[in-house]
């Protein structure tokens, strides 16, 4: 990459890689086209981890769970079922029965 401005730092320059850090107003082209995982769970399960529900407060996410043993021991240790729900049975219709 090439730099005609030798008074910017490189820090200033790494600071810019993010969409929230760059210009609200700047061309589509200039904006990074990636959305945080928020935004993201927002749009698609209308979930705001942002904010708590309850009193309004903005929330923190503590951990993430990855491995599969940690996933199924800390809801069997809460009491709660830590396998999926079964799958409904297939429901084959009839085309000719009327509805």
């Amino acid at each position: 990459m090439t730099s005609f401005a030798p008074r910017l730092s490189l820090a200033a320059k790494k600071k810019q890689k993010y969409p929230s850090d760059m210009n609200k107003n700047a061309p589509l082209s200039v904006v990074s086209m990636r959305i945080s995982w928020a935004r993201l769970l927002k749009r698609v399960f209308d979930i705001n981890i942002v904010h708590c529900p309850y009193c309004g407060a903005a929330l923190k996410i503590i951990t993430v769970l990855l491995k599969k043993a940690a996933t199924t021991n800390i809801p069997d240790h809460l009491g709660l079922s830590s396998r999926t729900p079964p799958r409904a049975p297939v429901q084959i219709l009839d085309p000719f029965e009327p509805i």
